[in-house]
């Protein structure tokens, strides 16, 4: 957990350097292509207990800084660690990646004891490099994917919000949401609007030569059941019903849907044999579409002769497997979209090309601006310690002067804060432009040292190593 990173400046000639910002970010996680369904449906957090275990999960590992990022696709975890304890040895705190996943609610040891393998881990400028792919919708299942910005926007609001995000966390994301907004503007990557409905709807195609005289039930009516719907009618889909957990939302979709049957999740079967297709997007913890449920509906649509096909996008599954056992059904669930996915892949290549571009140009400007701010820190501390002195000077010389007039008080202190805006103005300018330059964490390391301050790195200061001093003749550009 170094932190160490090379930025654009640094790579032809190797050197690096140490961002506070940057160093601090960890990221553990378990997605589409490291954990298969049966195990992301298990890491799954519902939308209702994320406060829960963000607080949860703060409190038991110390962090200050946490966003949780749960979706079909992925349970991730971003944090930041005080850069104190980042650099410092501290073997008795350090937090490893299967600690954010034991510690959350229903996880239990026999999935625990499986997942060493399959976490990825990421750090420092790594960290922002992955959320920026995710947040553009490079690293989803669906390439190009719609709904995942809005997913990582609302993991990073639930955090605010109950107050475990800091400058590090803000700045990250905040730079991840203003980098997708420019692919979105600047490629065609989102022209097609990909999403997990539309991915899974391929299958429809390979199973009906006709989707606009098939009957579509969807149980959920949640925001996949939304994207569903838009989807369908998009398809040339007509026929719709839906079902729902409670009467009240019954009705809101009927008002929303009219044409369309609702019905709440205890009259399923009162639907069920209608469907041609069944698209099942609730959250739930248990299966709610049973292989029974299924062969009753079979035998009540005997006479209609066709395929029966469940697309479960559900996390954790919302369809028991056992259907895959049936005549006539054709079930598909998450994992099984990847086909589709690789098909679609070769059509976006070149807009994703772009995408990267847009996100390496993102990841420069986010490791500046970090540097920027860094700088700003050390300006702000250095004038502070130097008005400190001048208080107390002025507060131990003023009462030796005698009597003096308001106006003769106020003239001085004036005198004082001129003269040390001036002593400090050139530095403190020195610092922002040099803070651009790659050995720009050098000099606010020797300026911190040099006034007192608390260093930025407690690991490592600036020394006259070989390597240091073969820059020193070096000027900024």
């Amino acid at each position: 957990m170094k932190g160490y990173i090379e930025n654009s400046a640094d790579s032809k000639a190797g050197a690096s350097e140490c961002i506070p910002l940057v160093e601090v970010l960890h990221l553990a996680g378990v997605n589409h292509r490291t954990a298969p369904l049966e195990i992301r449906e298990k890491l799954s957090v519902p939308k209702a207990r994320i406060n829960e275990a963000l607080q949860i999960l703060s409190k038991k590992l110390g962090l200050s800084e946490l966003v949780i990022l749960s979706t079909c696709n992925r349970t991730e975890f971003y944090w930041a660690s005080a850069f104190a304890e980042a650099t410092a040895d501290k073997s008795e705190k350090q937090i490893y990646p299967l600690d954010f996943f034991r510690a959350l609610p229903l996880v239990d040891s026999e999935i625990i004891a499986r997942l060493s393998p399959l976490v990825y881990t990421y750090h420092g400028k790594e960290v922002a490099h992955h959320l920026f792919e995710v947040t553009a919708g490079l690293d989803s299942m669906a390439l190009g994917e719609t709904q995942v910005s809005g997913q990582v926007r609302a993991a990073y609001e639930c955090s605010r919000e109950i107050g475990v995000t800091g400058i590090a966390l803000n700045f990250l994301f905040q730079k991840a949401f203003e980098t997708t907004k420019r692919i979105h503007t600047q490629t065609a990557l989102f022209s097609q609007k990909a999403s997990i409905p539309a991915v899974a709807l391929e299958f429809a195609r390979a199973v009906f030569e006709e989707l606009s005289d098939v009957f579509v039930l969807v149980i959920g009516t949640g925001e996949i059941a939304e994207v569903t719907v838009e989807v369908l009618r998009k398809r040339g889909v007509r026929k719709m019903a839906f079902i729902t957990r409670t009467q009240e939302r019954a009705r809101a979709w009927q008002e929303n849907y009219p044409g369309c049957e609702v019905a709440t999740l205890e009259n399923l079967s009162s639907l069920l044999w209608k469907a041609d297709i069944v698209v099942a997007c609730t959250i739930t913890d248990q299966p709610i579409l049973s292989a029974k449920e299924v062969s009753q509906a079979l035998i009540a649509r005997e006479k209609r002769n066709r395929p029966f096909l469940v697309l479960d996008l559900g996390i954790p599954r919302n369809v028991s497997p056992d259907l895959k056992k049936l005549e006539q059904v054709y079930l598909k669930d998450i994992d099984d979209l990847q086909e589709v996915v690789n098909k679609n892949k070769a059509q976006l290549e070149v807009e994703v090309e772009k995408a990267q571009q847009i996100i390496e140009t993102g990841v420069r400007e986010y490791l500046q601006f970090c540097l920027s701010a860094t700088a700003a820190s050390t300006i702000k501390e250095l004038r502070a310690f130097a008005e400190d002195i001048a208080r107390k000077e002025l507060d131990r010389s003023i009462p030796k002067l005698g009597e003096l007039s308001p106006e003769q008080r106020q003239e001085l202190l004036t005198l004082v804060h001129r003269i040390l805006a001036k002593i400090l103005h050139h530095p403190s300018e020195r610092l922002r432009f040099i803070s651009r330059d790659r050995q720009g964490q050098q000099a606010l390391q020797w300026a911190r040292i040099l006034f007192g301050l608390q260093p930025l790195d407690h690991q490592s200061h600036p020394s006259d190593s070989s390597d240091q001093s073969q820059s020193k003749n070096e000027k900024p550009e």
